[in-house]
Order: C-alpha cells, then structure tokens, then sequence
C-alpha cells in the first residue's frame, strides 16, 4: 500500500495506523511524480491518495494517471468536501473517500471494502480473460437476460460483441424460447448437451448453468460449439492421449466451467471448497492432478495442500495452484518456494497441457 500526503506528520500517523490493522503501508510519497515512481517500482494493491499533494499535479490528476497505467485501488484523503472538489474526485471512480482527520474505524472499513472490491474486479477480469481463449464459444447474460460477453468464437452466432451487448438474448439468437432465459427462469442447468438449429441454419450443441452466489441469481452462462454436418473426409492419424482423474477445485463457477471445458477428454470432478476435496480424499479417492486455486474462503489452497502433505503426500505431489488473485507476501513466498507446478490466472489450454501431460505421465 502506498500513502501520497505532503503532510509528513499525516503520514507517518497513517503508516503506523495501518500497520497496526496488519497492513503493509510500505512507503509515502508527497508529489505526483514521486506516486508514479513508487507505484512503477512496487505495484501496491491500493493508493491512498491525498486530493492536495504538492507538485503541478493535484491528487485527482495523479488518480486519474495510476488508473489508466496500473491494476489497483484508490481512496482519497481530503480535508475539502465541496461539491466541486467531490464531483472532480468522483469522475475518476475512486473505490473509497476518507475526510480527514481520518478515524480509525472509518479507516479500516474503508480499506477492507477497497481490497475486496478490487480482488472482485480482478477475479472477473481473469475469468473474462479466460472465457474469451476458449475455443468454444460462450455468452453470458445478466438476470434480465440482457447480453453481458460474448467472446470472439460466439460471434458466429449473434454477430459482433459490441452490437449484442445489453441485448436480449432470445433476440440475438433468434430462438424462442432462448436457453438462456430459459435456464433463469428455471435456475437450473442443462443436464445434457442439447441441440438447436439458429435462423443462420447452423446447428448448436449447448449448455446452459445459471450463476448464482450467495443465493442471488446474478445470470446464465451458455457454453456451444458448431455441431453443423460436414462432408466426410479421410481422417487424420491422431495421438492417443491417456485418459486422467482430475480434481478441479475452485470457488468460481465460471473458472470451473472453463477448465472443464478445456480437459473434457479427462475424467473430472469439479468441487468449489477446498474441505470438501479434502473430504473426497479422507473416503478413499484418488486423482492424478488436482487443479486447486490458491485463495478461496473458509480453506484455501495453501491450507488443502498442507493437510494433504501431512496425510496424503502422494496426493499433495499432484497439486496444481490456480492463482490470479491480489498480491500477498506469505502467498507470493509460498509459491515460490513450493515444488509444486503453479498456473496464473488467466490461462489457456496451451499452459495447462504440458503441466497435465507430466503429471499423468508421472502417475
């Protein structure tokens, strides 16, 4: 976390404050240029970011330049609450705003929304990212069954992505009913490809899961590949590949859709808690790889690998980390010390194969 205040006596009173909350409040800055400097040479995860700082550059030019170069989150700190001053701020999207003089409670809130709103932001990213290098095609839609994304291999089907947006999906499919609105009206996925014939006279093989977290229906993802008859041709000698057991385990559905569509020649089983793998393994199954993301709520990752360490070494020896997550020191250290292989986030089937391909030899 980096302070920019040329208040030194605020700063130094901020640092120990958030050091005190367990925060890394590595350095301070007092100009623009020392912010942009500090912020190229560490990456920090969040700016505080004083509004009046010294320099030709205020704190709302020195915000607006960080957010266009680098992946973080901004809170100002001001002692001005004009309408002027906050409308200024406002434009360029700050994630938090703290009146000075700062209260601790205030502070810390403040901050923990920040670093959770940003990890949000970055999980999508990375999950759109990722849907977009799959070669299937994919559409996801919001609760009103408005398009949302549509990656490059789906625009076959409801043309470019720019024009489909905030769509109905039924519209741009040109099926009544849509699978989509179907899926959000039912909450239930497709339990089986299915197929469909579009107005273009292509045919599609489809299927559709709602996305729900925490009970709330938030939209529908339809995954769907081109199943049109092609004339026959002579086939081509191809490599066999041996058939793994792959534990998948990853809190996000989306993530773990994608990776099963990526090793759908392999026998999976996708869990969204790191205890219930744990569990799987306590009752006696085994797995040549298992895909685990590192940071995921109530055990992460890191905590699943060492149980399994400590019990089951040989299971821990076919550990894949999954990251994409914000920077922490005891991860990031961790990850470089452990043997394990480690995936960041977003990946293709091109990273994921050699990986597999090793481990399932190795088995």
């Amino acid at each position: 976390m980096l302070i920019v205040e040329d208040e030194r006596l605020v700063a130094v009173d901020l640092q120990q404050a958030l050091a005190g909350m367990g925060y890394d409040a590595y350095a301070t800055a007092s100009s623009a240029d020392e912010a942009l400097r500090e912020v190229a040479e560490r990456r920090p995860d969040l700016v505080l970011m004083d509004i009046r700082i010294q320099g030709t550059r205020d704190g709302i030019e020195t915000a607006a330049l960080l957010r266009e170069r680098f992946d973080l989150a901004i809170v100002y700190l001001t002692a001005h609450a004009d309408v002027a001053t906050i409308e200024r701020a406002t434009s360029t999207v700050p994630d938090g705003y703290l009146l000075k003089p700062v209260r601790e409670a205030e502070l810390r809130s403040t901050i923990e929304v920040s670093f959770q709103r940003l990890e949000q932001q970055r999980r999508a990213r990375a999950r759109e990212r990722l849907l977009s290098s799959m070669p299937d095609a994919v559409i996801a839609v919001d609760r009103d069954d408005r398009i949302t994304f549509v990656n490059p291999a789906a625009e076959h089907a409801v043309g470019p992505a720019h024009a489909a947006l905030g769509r109905p999906s039924g519209e741009m499919l040109r099926l009544e009913p849509s699978p989509l609105a179907e899926v959000l009206r039912t909450r239930t996925a497709t339990g089986r490809l299915e197929e469909v014939t579009l107005a273009c006279g292509r045919a599609i093989g489809h299927t559709v899961a709602p996305v729900i977290e925490g009970g709330e229906l938030l939209g529908a993802v339809m995954v769907f590949r081109d199943v049109t008859p092609r004339q026959p041709r002579a086939a081509a000698p191809t490599a066999v590949l041996r058939r793994g057991r792959i534990l998948v385990v990853d809190d996000d559905a989306l993530v773990r859709r994608a990776i099963a569509r990526m090793l759908r020649q392999h026998d999976l089983v996708c869990l969204d808690s790191a205890r219930a793998a744990l569990g799987l393994i306590e009752c006696g199954d085994r797995f040549d790889v298992v895909l685990s993301d590192v940071m995921m709520p109530a055990m992460t990752g890191i905590e699943l690998y060492e149980e399994l360490h400590r019990r089951f070494p040989a299971q821990a020896s076919r550990v894949v980390f999954v990251t994409g997550s914000a920077s922490v020191p005891a991860v990031d250290e961790f990850l470089r010390t452990v043997r394990n292989a480690v995936i960041e986030k977003p990946f293709s089937p091109a990273d994921m194969k050699p990986i597999i391909e090793r481990l399932l030899a190795d088995s």
